[in-house]
């Protein structure tokens, strides 16, 4: 009877271990999608995903993740959506290929070379079929111009754009998204906290650097009433004080934990590491530093 307890003890604590680790190991995240229904300016995008989860969305235009889930049209752009809940992830980006789409389009002829390099008789046609990056396609005396095949060059800050002379760094939109990164640097907004403008120029190098004093600036006299602890901690955290929610952040910003009020938050699925915890009242927001040691 001994054995099969120790057995039965044996096969629990292999499937805690098992749930933890599927918890904390990066995934992707699956379902996601971002729609941009053809329709006259502005032009808007929605994404979303499938699921009554929590999201993120980080959009390469500059502004600081957890914006909203509709953007306005922009070439080239980029979106990261993020569970909050499990960490997932995903990027979905502009890809300029035509989706065969129909609907009512006048027939006024406008032409406009599309994204993709193909012409278009007018904005809307390219519209339809999901293009929505695209040029004029009349010169300068009322001809038409050809439609030369697009190439893209990157614009630090800025991201990619189309020459239109065909002699750009690279042959796809794609290949240009995934290589015009921009070294991460981060400012502070007393309100919002710290965010990455998205054109390297920054104040501070690391989001730790920028944690460290855009904490300061979000302290108020109800805040310092606040006792964490403790710190180092391995399992649990101890928040003496009243607040509406906390989330935890990673040192790469990504949210790794979201709790609403309560006295004691279960930290165990976080790893060894550096975290940075956001404890949210009604009109402010506190940012301290924890550390996970097991």
């Amino acid at each position: 009877m001994k054995n099969i307890y120790t057995l039965l003890l044996a096969a629990f604590l292999i499937n805690i271990t098992i749930n933890v680790s599927a918890q904390t190991a990066p995934c992707t995240l699956v379902g996601a999608v971002v729609t941009v229904p053809y329709s006259a300016p502005p032009i808007m995008m929605h994404a979303a995903v499938n699921g009554i989860a929590q999201y993120t969305f980080g959009w390469n235009d500059g502004t600081p993740v957890g914006s909203s889930s509709q953007k306005q049209f922009y070439s080239g752009w980029c979106v990261t959506i993020t569970d909050i809940s499990t960490g997932c992830d995903t990027t979905i980006c502009e890809s300029c290929i035509p989706n065969g789409g129909s609907g009512p389009c006048t027939m006024i002829f406008d032409p406009v070379c599309g994204c993709d390099g193909n012409s278009y008789s007018n904005a809307c046609m390219a519209m339809q079929q999901g293009i929505f990056t695209y040029t004029s396609a009349i010169g300068p005396n009322g001809t038409t111009l050809p439609c030369s095949t697009p190439s893209w060059d990157c614009t630090p800050g800025q991201g990619c754009s189309d020459p239109g002379t065909g002699n750009g760094a690279y042959t796809t939109l794609a290949d240009c998204q995934v290589n015009c990164t921009v070294t991460p640097t981060w400012d502070c907004n007393p309100t919002t906290g710290c965010f990455d403008p998205g054109t390297g120029q920054g104040v501070y190098s690391s989001l730790s650097a920028c944690y460290s004093v855009c904490a300061a600036t979000n302290i108020n006299e109800e805040i310092l009433n606040f006792k964490i602890y403790p710190n180092p901690t391995k399992n649990t955290l101890t928040i003496d004080g009243i607040y509406i929610s906390a989330t935890i952040y990673d040192v790469f910003g990504k949210v790794v934990l979201l709790s609403d009020y309560q006295n004691i938050i279960d930290v165990a699925v976080l790893r060894n590491g550096i975290y940075f915890i956001h404890i949210n009242t009604d009109n402010t927001t506190s940012i301290k530093k924890i550390t996970i040691a097991k």
